[in-house]
């Protein structure tokens, strides 16, 4: 995320507390509950809300902070059906392709890999008037499930249980390209990996 965007996005959450209400209005639920009844991310939501997605948006309570924050359903869905252009997916999609959780495709769009390039690069699109959605290049998803591998796949192939597989790799001197409480999930080089199997 760009510093600009990272500014917009604060700016766009202080509005909301500098605002408050004394109850959600019909038709609005906390980040918690529009996540459970939408079965979205929670965290996709905190995104929507900081890129402008959302039209409506209220705060209960600024002290709770993002816990305060309250959204209208409809708004989420619009936000969450987007069409994103050819060439490209959402964040959702890709986790869904690389079998990691969005969280960790936010985290490694921040991280650069051994040439310093990001593992991911961020693309902002159109939604809904001056809204932007977030996007992933479809080419990037494809390049990094080619270029790295994932503890649960790497153990999945051996037969093996992931502790196992992991003590396997650290003693073959073998590490994630990334620390796993940042991006969630150990990830590592496949070459690296395969050439350890063929070994």
């Amino acid at each position: 995320m760009t510093v600009s965007k990272t500014r917009m996005g604060q700016a766009r959450y202080t509005k909301f507390m500098t605002r408050p209400v004394p109850r959600p209005s019909k038709g609005y639920l906390d980040i918690a509950g529009a996540a459970e009844a939408l079965h979205r991310p929670a965290l996709d939501i905190v995104v929507t809300i900081l890129d402008g997605v959302l039209e409506r948006v209220e705060a209960c309570q600024p002290r709770r902070k993002f816990k305060s924050l309250h959204v209208h359903l409809e708004d989420v869905r619009r936000a969450m059906s987007y069409n994103p252009p050819a060439g490209f997916i959402t964040v959702d999609q890709a986790s869904g392709k690389l079998g990691l959780p969005p969280e960790s495709i936010y985290a490694l769009s921040a991280l650069g890999d051994a040439d310093g390039k990001p593992f991911f690069s961020e693309h902002f699109f159109s939604n809904s008037g001056s809204a932007q959605q977030r996007m992933i290049a479809v080419e990037e998803v494809a390049e990094f499930s080619t270029r790295y591998i994932t503890l649960k796949e790497y153990s999945e192939m051996m037969g093996v249980g992931s502790r196992s597989a992991s003590m396997k790799l650290t003693i073959e001197g073998i590490s994630p390209i990334a620390p796993r409480e940042i991006v969630l999930r150990a990830i590592y080089v496949r070459q690296e990996v395969l050439e350890l199997v063929d070994s």
